[in-house]
């Protein structure tokens, strides 16, 4: 349900990525979704939209392609993270 939603919402907005998983932390506090894109992604409206439906901490992760498929632990080579607390 939270790839659905995100997706949907990415493709509402146009955005060129592709939302890969989601996550939330243990204490579902912050709630985690890992994308691909070619460059950077201007998805600060995004997480805006995500925090109005979840009421959580939104961080987006941005997967390096060419490391793996999967955002399992020091799979992913870094990339741009970004959250927003309060809408």
């Amino acid at each position: 349900q939270l790839l659905k939603i995100c997706r949907a919402k990415v493709i509402q907005r146009g955005l060129l990525m592709n939302v890969v998983d989601a996550e939330y932390q243990f204490d579902r506090k912050k709630l985690t979704f890992f994308f691909e894109a070619e460059g950077r992604v201007d998805f600060r409206e995004l997480v805006r939209d995500l925090f109005s439906i979840y009421k959580t901490r939104i961080w987006m992760q941005q997967l390096d392609k060419n490391s793996c498929a999967s955002p399992e632990p020091n799979c992913y080579a870094g990339g741009n993270g970004f959250e927003v607390t309060a809408g």
